[in-house]
């Protein structure tokens, strides 16, 4: 009997010890690649890096149908805005066209982000009479361009809205 109880502990003992690594074993080649690959990857940009991009690319998407302007005190330049079209190249080029599709003025854009929420789009038109820096704020697919004191247009708004493919632009079929 006390032959029979000494194999079953010694069979359990093998058992239990052939399932067991021992710890002193240095994972091989493989098992170093498989552990590495199962890392995330870290994070490429930030939230802001994120706020910048995502602006930037709703600006350079389509064009934008100035609807309203709304000014203290009111300027002819500014009113005449309502129903014409900004266009912001990505390479850095914007023009305000007609309903017609003419061209009123061009030049380059850039956007700059300061602050907590604070985004700024400034023109360098060719003509420097239209010259101007707003501060804008996106809503789905509309931008406000508020005046800033830069170009002493603090008592300006517009509102705008994206507009995919204008009347004067041929659509693709």
């Amino acid at each position: 009997m006390l032959r029979r109880y000494w194999i079953v502990v010694l069979a359990c003992a093998g058992v239990a010890c052939s399932q067991q690594e021992p710890a002193s074993t240095v994972p091989v080649a493989d098992e170093t690649a498989v552990a590495t690959t199962t890392v995330p990857p870290a994070p490429t940009e930030t939230r802001i890096e994120r706020q910048v991009r995502q602006r930037r690319e709703i600006l350079t998407t389509g064009y934008f149908l100035i609807q309203a302007v709304v000014e203290e005190p009111t300027t002819e330049r500014y009113r005449a805005y309502v129903g014409r079209y900004f266009r912001f190249a990505p390479d850095g080029a914007f023009a305000m066209h007609e309903e017609s599709g003419g061209v009123v003025y061009a030049g380059t854009w850039s956007y700059e982000r300061l602050g907590n929420k604070q985004h700024y789009l400034t023109l360098d038109a060719e003509d420097d009479r239209f010259d101007d820096r707003y501060r804008f704020h996106v809503s789905r697919k509309d931008i406000v361009f508020v005046g800033t004191e830069t170009y002493g247009n603090t008592g300006l708004q517009m509102r705008s809205t994206q507009v995919l493919a204008p009347p004067f632009v041929s659509s693709p079929r």
